[in-house]
């Protein structure tokens, strides 16, 4: 980056479709470039990746938390505020539970928290709020997934 405040590129990334056949409908658009610029500004100035780090840390330990009350949670891991929850039939195993799964993800959608499941046993929790979420709201999240796996388990699971 220039010190009057500009932004520069190298010229290896100047250079790079000369070498390389790379074809982006998109590519060097100016209000495309314009856009992301005004995006990575917006992370700096509002310190969104410290923000993400310091929320994050709460959503994580909050979850990480639950594993006390919850057998089925056989691990909490992730970055930031993207935060994997596996859910497991049984700890020792940690044999994939897919259907405690689909019924979280259900029962935290109708709490008004979308997430998703992924992994090659349909097992982890992929929770992946916006930046800006609060530590308050990773206390709701942390929160409904709590009455989430509750509920889960009073209605014949975990």
């Amino acid at each position: 980056m220039a010190t009057n405040g500009q932004r520069r590129t190298t010229h290896a990334l100047a250079e790079f479709g000369k070498s390389s056949r790379y074809f982006n409908t998109f590519a060097g658009n100016t209000v495309s470039c314009a856009a992301a610029l005004a995006v990575l500004d917006t992370i700096e100035r509002d310190r969104l990746v410290q923000h993400a780090a310091s929320v994050g840390t709460v959503l994580h330990d909050g979850i990480a938390a639950l594993a006390d009350r919850h057998e089925a949670i056989g691990d909490v891991r992730g970055a930031g505020l993207f935060v994997g929850v596996e859910l497991v039939s049984d700890r020792a195993s940690r044999a994939p539970d897919r259907e405690l799964t689909s019924q979280v993800v259900n029962r935290m959608r109708d709490k008004g928290v979308l997430i998703s499941a992924c992994a090659m046993g349909h097992n982890v929790l992929k929770i992946r709020p916006p930046l800006v979420l609060t530590a308050d709201q990773a206390g709701l999240v942390i929160q409904a997934l709590d009455e989430a796996l509750r509920e889960a388990r009073t209605a014949g699971r975990t």
